[in-house]
């Protein structure tokens, strides 16, 4: 808790030749770990993790690299989680990998993580033992203010995919809603046919510049390609239109 990773000591620029490919790995048996913290001070700044492929702010790889807690960290911009880092190659936020009940975020001000400015995906959860993971209260796109960091791509804000299954991303909980915004591809991207049960449920999902929330990519169809829904007429207080049998609808 409290470290700046991959970041210089003022928390605003490059480390000029460092090559460090991961901010926070953890794999083999580490579980039950806690990165950051919810009091003021106790988040780190993990940013500018970088290699020829793209780096990774924390990573996790095993199936008994279970449990972890990831919550107050600035992931992907400067430390003020606002501006953006220029030449960042951090590729990826949080990388969960074949790693199963973790939790990402808090219902607090102070748990909450800002994973904006990377340059791929905000959260990524792929592989089978990723089951029971839980992404929540979250900026993923925006800055702390919740504005679009000027300068960042970052391409999705959650990606699941490889048999990601039974994770959630969000509740209807107070303060466990993500906010993802300003992401260039998707909000919301799920992918392969075994990447399925994965609750989405009262995130604001807005000012991406593709899809809220992807399902369906050609026969690899995530949450077993659930037909998406379709409002066909709204007012102020009757909505009507067309979803999969016993789906539930939220309307924002």
């Amino acid at each position: 808790k409290g470290n700046y990773i991959g970041i210089d000591k003022n928390g605003t620029t490059l480390i000029t030749g460092s090559t460090q490919d991961y901010g926070v790995y953890i794999l083999a048996s580490a579980a039950s770990n806690i990165i950051g913290g919810s009091v003021a001070g106790e988040g780190n700044v993990i940013s500018a993790n970088k290699s020829a492929t793209g780096g990774c702010g924390i990573y996790t790889n095993s199936d008994a690299a279970a449990g972890n807690t990831i919550l107050g960290n600035i992931i992907g911009s400067q430390a003020d989680g606002v501006t953006y880092l220029a030449s960042n190659l951090q590729s990826i936020g949080i990388s969960i990998l074949n790693s199963p009940n973790n939790t990402i975020g808090g219902n607090t001000t102070g748990a909450r993580n800002i994973i904006s400015a990377n340059l791929g995906f905000g959260v990524y959860i792929a592989g089978a033992s990723s089951t029971g993971n839980i992404v929540k209260g979250n900026y993923i796109g925006p800055s702390s203010s919740l504005l679009n960091i000027t300068g960042s791509n970052q391409d999705y804000g959650v990606y699941l995919e490889s048999s990601a299954a039974n994770n959630t991303i969000g509740t209807a909980a107070l303060g466990e809603a993500n906010e993802i915004a300003f992401n260039t591809v998707n909000g919301v991207y799920l992918t392969d046919a075994s990447t399925n049960g994965n609750l989405i449920s009262a995130n604001p999902i807005y000012s991406n510049t593709g899809k809220p929330v992807e399902l369906n990519y050609g026969v690899n169809q995530g949450n077993d390609g659930k037909a998406v829904p379709v409002i066909t007429s709204a007012t102020a207080t009757d909505v009507s239109g067309t979803s999969g049998m016993f789906d539930e609808i939220e309307i924002f």
